[in-house]
């Protein structure tokens, strides 16, 4: 025996319809934030030769320019701010060479 639905009329309630309302996400910082935040770093990195510093210097500046828009993006800066996460992380790595050992004569 088949089940059969009996509706008649509209089956809408025009009295429940509510307009959308977008919820309200949490704020993020923003890329300007996140990019002087590197570059800080990437100075702290270079000038001490800070392995951490340099690294999440880097990685603040990928994030800020993963989340930025194309009109907020100022190109100086993230330049800027690559250039020093870079030089901080080489020159953290780059140390001076030991000097050689000399043979003594006996």
């Amino acid at each position: 025996m088949p089940v059969t639905l009996k509706v008649s009329g509209d089956p809408r309630r025009p009295s429940e319809v509510r307009p959308f309302v977008k919820p309200k996400k949490a704020s993020e910082p923003s890329g300007d934030l996140l990019l002087i935040g590197a570059l800080i770093l990437g100075m702290v990195g270079l000038l001490l030769k800070y392995h951490a510093c340099a690294w999440v210097s880097m990685l603040l500046t990928i994030a800020s320019i993963a989340n930025a828009r194309s009109a907020e993006i100022d190109i100086k800066q993230v330049v800027s701010t690559i250039c020093f996460a870079l030089f901080g992380i080489v020159s953290s790595f780059l140390n001076a060479a030991p000097p050689p050992k000399t043979a003594k004569a006996a």
